[in-house]
C-alpha cells in the first residue's frame, strides 16, 4: 500500500496499478497493491478520481470515503486484478498456511473481503459499523491506542510490556 502525502496538485500517478509485470499470480510481494491518497477536500479527490477513471477506465477499482478518516477524506485506488484479499492468500500460501488459520484485524472496508473468510476476524474499535458486523471481536482500544498490541497480549494472555520489567 502506498500513501501519499499532500501537496497532490498537479502531480498525476501514472500506471501505478495496471503495469506491475503480468498477472496477479506472477506480480512480486512488493507490488503495490493500493495508492491511497488522504485528503481535507472531498471535491479534490473527486476530481482525481473521476480523471483517474477517464484515464484507465475498468482497470482500476475506487472508493472515495464518505467521511473523514482519521481528519481527511480517503480516496483508495487499486489495479483491479490486485486486492488486498488475494495478497494475504498468497502470502500466506508461501507459509503453507489459509485464511481460515489466520486471526486478522481489519479496520475498513478494504478488509472486509478477509474478515469474511478469517478464522477468526476481528476489528479495531474505530471501525464503523459496515466493516464491524463482520467481526467476531472487537479491540478495545484504536490503532492510535496500539489497539492490536493490547488486543493481542489479553487474547494470548500475555504480560504488558511494563509488567515484563518489573
Amino acid at each position: 500500500m502506498l500513501y501519499i502525502r499532500e501537496p497532490l496538485a498537479g502531480i498525476l500517478y501514472k500506471d501505478w496499478g495496471c503495469n506491475y509485470g503480468g498477472s496477479p499470480e506472477k506480480a512480486g510481494l512488493s507490488s503495490v497493491s493500493h495508492l491511497v491518497i488522504p485528503h481535507k477536500d472531498r471535491n479534490f479527490l473527486m476530481a482525481i478520481q473521476e480523471k483517474t477513471i477517464r484515464l484507465f477506465g475498468d482497470r482500476i477499482r475506487s472508493f472515495l470515503s464518505p467521511g473523514h478518516y482519521y481528519g481527511s477524506y480517503c480516496l483508495i485506488l487499486r489495479s483491479r486484478k490486485l486486492s488486498k484479499c488475494r495478497g494475504t492468500v498468497r502470502l500466506l500460501k508461501c507459509y503453507g498456511l489459509s485464511l481460515k488459520e489466520m486471526l486478522f484485524f481489519g479496520d475498513w472496508r478494504n478488509d472486509i473481503p478477509i474478515l469474511k473468510r478469517a478464522g477468526f476476524p476481528v476489528v479495531m474499535r474505530n471501525a464503523d459499523q459496515e466493516v464491524a458486523r463482520y467481526a467476531e471481536a472487537v479491540t478495545l482500544f484504536s490503532n492510535e491506542e496500539e489497539g492490536v498490541e493490547k488486543f493481542l497480549q489479553g487474547f494470548f494472555s500475555l504480560p504488558a510490556e511494563e509488567e515484563k520489567k518489573s
